[in-house]
């Protein structure tokens, strides 16, 4: 309730509940088999050697398609695909995909974009062509963060996420 009436002004209340939080979620040392490893370098140098050795991949024994032999696109298909989409062929895709699918990273769905078709068309033509001549999409599209989180905030997300998708589909 305190949270609520001071909420994240500037009070001692805030700076105390962020110090915590801060303690909270410090990664202060790690344990290595019988031994700890320590400070801030030293965690940081552990964490990065721990997923360079685990991803680390061996090339000496890699396949190779050396004698392998793939048919390859006529002339008339590769011109086909690399036409740019039409109006047309971006309304057919949009309209026989099911509308209550989850939302797209701009939180819309098919729903949405079929309701408001008439308004949206050419921006989303225009996105698409973008897209069709650039090969790249906005990075906000394309974002994601990667977060090294206590085990208990993990667990709590995951009741979240389990709870939000059951009441989501009850």
């Amino acid at each position: 309730m305190k949270w609520i009436k001071e909420g994240d002004s500037n009070s001692r209340y805030f700076h105390e509940t962020i110090k915590s939080r801060r303690r909270m979620n410090q990664l202060v040392a790690l344990r290595d088999g019988d031994q700890w490893v320590q400070g801030v370098e030293e965690v940081k140098g552990f964490v990065k050697n721990y997923f360079e050795n685990n991803f680390r991949e061996s090339w000496e024994n890699r396949p190779n398609l050396n004698r392998v032999l793939f048919h390859s696109l006529s002339v008339e298909d590769n011109t086909f695909l690399l036409e740019p989409f039409s109006l047309d062929e971006v309304r057919e895709v949009i309209w026989n995909s099911d509308g209550n699918k989850c939302p797209g990273p701009d939180g819309f769905n098919f729903n949405f974009l079929k309701a408001c078709w008439e308004i949206i068309k050419y921006d989303i033509v225009d996105f698409m062509h973008e897209f069709h001549s650039n090969a790249v999409l906005p990075k906000a599209v394309t974002t994601s963060f990667l977060v090294l989180s206590p085990r208990r905030i993990i667990r709590k997300l995951c009741r979240t996420i389990a709870l939000f998708v059951w009441c989501k589909f009850v």
